[in-house]
């Protein structure tokens, strides 16, 4: 699974390795299980729609990451 589309800007692209970090530090916090999309949004400080226009669900969010 890949994201939905890649950052091209520069604002985007920070948007975008913040989402990664949250979701990093999110699972090592919580594991998969617990693991939110929301969550994610309100840890990296990004609208939920903008994590959508990323990534389709958790489980996108997690390939990214390996």
């Amino acid at each position: 699974m890949l994201p939905r589309k890649r950052p091209t800007q520069e604002r985007s692209q920070r948007k975008f390795d913040a989402l990664l970090a949250a979701s990093r530090d999110l699972l090592t916090d919580v594991g998969f299980e617990s693991f939110t999309c929301e969550e994610v949004a309100a840890r990296a400080d990004v609208p939920i729609g903008t994590l959508y226009q990323f990534f389709a669900n958790k489980y996108v969010i997690v390939c990214e990451l390996n």
